[in-house]
């Protein structure tokens, strides 16, 4: 009886303690960088405050291929910087349904191999699903969420619509979906409206949002962490600038 006790406590603290991935999103700076495939140099941010999510890997997914493209450009950061590593995925797939197993292995396998980069706390996937990728996407995260390690998150990017009214990613075993709240196309009035009521993005989808420094927008969640993209080079003004709007949605 004292055994039995014993092992369940212990699997009990198991499940409490930080080796669960969520805690590791929970901690994660409220200021996000997305730093994209060009030279950066981003040495002198407040580590404290401001995390960097850097594109490490895009994946070209063919009929008959898949092509893994590494980051080729620098990254100059400071050395205990929190770190999400970016896998884009690209499809050029006619039948995502019948992508086979071996290519999904692949996959996962070089995302995996990010895991092993100093300071990374998350994997994020950024990937624009169509309505017949989803039956892929759904099988690769869950695959790819059984063979992370315990102490690495695993985001997504989402479309505004996916956390709004197209809410198909509810099970999903992710620690984040990030709503992209940036070239929103045909969705982007409807979602406007919805900021503007000051209406909430469905759980997964409400601890964190993304917008573009060439898309000023209102209405914005508070107490969220942000991500920001830049489609130039990151300069220390624009770093200023955003610690100071981050101000206003507390």
């Amino acid at each position: 009886m004292f055994k039995i006790v014993t092992i369940t406590t212990i699997l009990f603290l198991r499940l409490i303690t930080p080796s669960s991935p969520q805690n590791y999103l929970l901690n994660f700076p409220k200021i996000v960088l997305w730093a994209w495939e060009r030279q950066e140099k981003l040495n002198t941010i407040d580590i404290k405050n401001i995390g960097i999510a850097y594109l490490a890997k895009t994946i070209y997914l063919h009929d008959n291929n898949v092509i893994i493209r590494p980051r080729f450009q620098s990254l100059e950061i400071p050395k205990n910087t929190f770190l999400i590593a970016v896998v884009r995925i690209e499809s050029y797939i006619l039948k995502p349904d019948k992508i086979d197993s071996y290519k999904i292995s692949k996959i996962i396998r070089d995302i995996i191999e990010l895991s092993k980069t100093k300071k990374l706390k998350a994997i994020q996937i950024d990937f624009d699903a169509k309505l017949s990728e989803r039956i892929f996407y759904r099988k690769l995260l869950f695959e790819l969420r059984n063979k992370l390690p315990l102490d690495i998150g695993l985001s997504i990017t989402a479309l505004a619509s996916w956390c709004i009214y197209d809410y198909w990613i509810s099970d999903l075993p992710i620690d984040e979906a990030v709503p992209m709240l940036f070239r929103m196309g045909k969705d982007k009035d409807r979602i406007l409206l919805y900021l503007k009521k000051g209406m909430n993005f469905k759980s997964i989808c409400d601890k964190s949002f993304g917008i573009s420094l060439d898309e000023p927008i209102q209405y914005l969640p508070s107490n969220r962490r942000v991500y920001f993209f830049n489609t130039n080079k990151w300069l220390e003004s624009d770093i200023n600038n955003i610690k100071q709007g981050v101000k206003s949605l507390k």
